[in-house]
Order: C-alpha cells, then sequence, then structure tokens
C-alpha cells in the first residue's frame, strides 16, 4: 500500500476525479471489485495496508486499534470512525488497477485509489486530511520499526516503488523465513529434472516484480528454473 505511502500527485483534484470514475466504469475492474476477498489483520504491514499477491486477501496492520474500541474504529476529531472501509476499497482499487489495467503504483493507481478511500470518509462526514493524521502513529515505514510477523504472498509493488528502503524490504524479507520451511525439507533443487515442472510455473513462486525471486513456503534463495516436490502448477497472480 498505500494509505500510509503519501506521495504529492502531479494530477489535480479534478482530474483525479476523472480518472477514478472512468477506472470504477471499467468492465474489467468492476469484475476484480465484485469477487470475493478475505480480510487479514494478524500481521505487521508497516504501510497500514496491503494486499496479496493476486486479489484474494487484503491485509491491514494488526496494530490498527484506539483504546479498548472494535478492531479499525479510531477517533478522528472527536467522532469514531470505522476506517476498515475506506482502507479496504484503497487496496483493492489499487491492486485492480496495476493488475487489470496496468497502471504503475506511481503516479497513477495510488493516487487513484486514494481518491476512492477518501470519498468513503466524505461520505461519512469527515475530513481525509484529519484522518491521515490520525493514522501516523500506526504507519510503519521507519527502517527502526519492528516488523515481527508478514504474510509471505504479500505484493511488494508499493515497497518497490520509491522512495525505496532497502533495509525495511530487507527486514520484512527477514520476517518471511520465519514463516518458510527449509529447503532441504522439500528437496529443494536449483535445476529441476523435469521440465514441465519448475518453479516459474508453480502457484507458489513470487515473481520479480513481486519482489522476487523467492517462494511463499520455502527458504529463499529460490531459482525460477528449481524444483521441490510441493510443485504445484499454477500462479499466484491468476486470474
Amino acid at each position: 500500500m498505500s494509505s500510509g505511502h503519501h506521495h504529492e500527485s502531479a494530477l489535480d483534484a479534478a482530474e483525479l476525479d476523472h480518472l477514478l470514475d472512468e477506472a470504477l466504469a471499467n468492465s474489467k475492474v468492476k469484475a476484480r471489485l465484485a469477487r470475493p476477498f478475505e480480510l487479514v489483520t494478524q500481521y505487521d504491514i508497516c504501510l497500514l495496508g496491503s494486499s496479496s499477491i493476486g486479489w484474494r486477501k487484503v491485509y491491514l496492520d494488526r496494530h490498527l486499534r484506539f483504546g479498548n474500541r472494535p478492531y479499525g474504529v479510531l477517533v478522528v476529531s472527536g467522532r469514531p470512525l470505522d476506517v476498515k472501509p475506506g482502507l479496504i476499497r484503497h487496496e483493492r482499487l489499487e491492486q485492480a488497477l496495476e493488475d487489470c489495467l496496468g497502471w504503475p503504483y506511481l503516479p497513477l493507481a495510488h493516487h487513484v485509489a486514494q481518491g476512492w478511500e477518501e470519498r468513503d470518509y466524505k461520505a461519512k462526514g469527515f475530513d481525509p486530511r484529519e484522518v491521515e493524521k490520525v493514522f501516523q502513529p500506526y504507519i510503519k515505514f521507519d527502517e527502526h520499526e519492528r516488523i515481527t510477523k508478514s504474510p509471505t504472498d504479500l505484493d511488494m509493488r508499493p515497497l518497490l516503488s520509491p522512495p525505496v528502503s532497502r533495509t525495511m524490504i530487507a527486514r520484512i524479507n527477514q520476517t518471511f523465513q520465519k514463516e518458510k520451511r527449509s529447503q532441504a525439507s522439500v528437496a529443494y533443487v536449483a535445476k529441476s529434472v523435469r521440465p514441465s515442472q519448475r518453479c516459474e510455473i508453480c502457484r507458489h513462486y513470487i515473481e520479480p516484480k513481486y519482489g522476487g525471486p523467492a517462494c511463499t513456503g520455502v527458504d529463499s534463495p529460490i531459482a525460477p528454473e528449481g524444483w521441490c516436490r510441493r510443485f504445484s502448477k499454477g500462479s499466484l497472480a491468476e486470474e
């Protein structure tokens, strides 16, 4: 994501609104947004929200709480606001724009998705600028923040967009390793002897554009032409 990844847009508000309306009317985007998804709130998400590679999960940071209020309900200008719907809008649209329309994270997908998120806050009577201020303590983008548990299928494209923090990416990759099996335990080899079974065509394989080459379940390094006994043909990002 996203909500925590603040950038000034080169486009004015009217241009962004026009692009948002066009995107929401696009048949491919509408079809993607109509799909069911799972909201996952058990991980440290350094930009507050993100998605799995593909469209199946939206991740929101596990610390998104205020006092003893329900998860995701923050206090903005003295009033409670459930920020989950706005953040979910952002994550799902941002990824749909990248995947379905080929829009880059910057300068397009992020800003247009931010506009849809902000429409939710405005419709509920909140100033998006005040919501953004409330988000700041929850956003993990400082290299000293504790990132202890990350989903191994995290879409890393926002983190790979400028400004890139190689230290933060390295720390997230370290947490991935805690969730994965050793190469020896799955008989991994860097060069498959089965032409039709290679890591790059396995449903667990993470492509370079998402932060790979890597695997969601086996320790790095992973070679595209490698193999292990967990091989299952498919793609993380398949439609």
